[in-house]
């Protein structure tokens, strides 16, 4: 796998439920969070969760394909994940209802 073939940014169905999780990644970090937290130890979080992603989809795509494990592209792919998590957050998931019930039902102060 080369850093041009991330799964998320790949047309196939695999490639789309990357992109998918991506997107879903910071309704996680709502659910897992307080609401008091600061905004630096949230976007920590969503790092973590892209790394620990991109990990998960390296492992799979070579553990499928017998190709050796990639920590660039992992960390290539981590990078992308969180920017795509990052705009998705800003531009869609912000303000939503479903975004503030998993705030209410997810981790209390």
């Amino acid at each position: 796998m080369s850093p041009v073939d991330i799964p998320m940014l790949t047309p196939s169905l695999p490639g789309f439920l990357s992109l998918i999780i991506t997107v879903a990644l910071p309704y996680l970090v709502a659910w897992l969070t307080k609401r008091s937290w600061s905004p630096v130890l949230k976007g920590s979080l969503l790092i973590a969760l892209s790394f620990v992603k991109a990990i998960i989809e390296m492992w799979i795509d070579a553990a499928n394909t017998g190709a050796a494990f990639n920590w660039w592209t992992v960390l290539y792919s981590a990078l992308v994940a969180w920017v795509i998590a990052q705009v998705a957050y800003m531009t869609v998931i912000k303000n939503t209802a479903l975004r503030e019930r998993l705030v209410s039902t997810g981790v209390h102060d």
